[in-house]
């Protein structure tokens, strides 16, 4: 957290770590195989929809008795190396449901020395979806999403939502990244979650 407010410069001022009972992680039930990139945090049609729903149930719980405002950001901290692909170690949501909530879900490769960015990449995603009457795309990045060659012939792709400069920590791969432009700042600097409320990470 640290790290992330260092390379936004932004203001949050607030973390509340909440450590699930047993009990509570028994409900939820997550499995490595309910942790992806590729739907909606909730996603009715999707295999991992129930527990992803009790983790909304859960946020809603603290919202209510804990008075948590809506523009807190959910990190769940999960215990798996990696995501369900293998290779992914954290996403962000902006915005879902009904009171809106943000969610990141960071895995336990997030937190080793090749990946230090990566808490303040997935904050990066919460803080350009929130832009009143603007979408998720990062101010640096491409317009359509392009495909990148690599030297040994692989190939990845670059979505809008990410930046095309191999030093910004919203390039795909966040690693170590810390670089941001300031066409970035300012529009992270234009979230709601900065300017209705004092901001905060709700770190679970």
């Amino acid at each position: 957290m640290i790290e992330a407010r260092e390379i936004w410069n932004l203001r949050f001022v607030e973390m509340n770590t909440i450590h699930l009972t047993q009990q509570e992680a028994n409900e939820i039930n997550l499995q490595q195989a309910d942790v992806d990139c590729d739907s909606d945090f909730l996603n009715d049609d999707g295999p991992n929809n129930k527990a992803r729903e009790e983790m909304a149930k859960r946020r809603y719980r603290d919202y209510v008795n804990l008075d948590l405002m809506g523009n807190w950001i959910s990190v769940w901290y999960v215990p798996f190396a990696t995501f369900s692909n293998g290779t992914s170690v954290g996403c962000a949501w902006p915005q879902v449901g009904n009171p809106v909530f943000h969610y990141i879900i960071l895995s336990e490769d997030s937190n080793n020395p090749n990946n230090q960015s990566s808490l303040a990449h997935e904050i990066g995603h919460i803080l350009f979806g929130t832009v009143s009457g603007e979408n998720n795309s990062d101010p640096t990045g491409p317009e359509t999403t392009v495909t990148i060659e690599n030297d040994d012939g692989t190939t990845f792709t670059i979505t809008p939502s990410h930046s095309l400069k191999e030093d910004n920590v919203m390039y795909p791969t966040a690693g170590n990244r810390t670089f941001i432009e300031s066409s970035q700042h300012e529009k992270a600097a234009k979230s709601r979650i900065l300017t209705v409320t004092e901001p905060s990470v709700h770190d679970r």
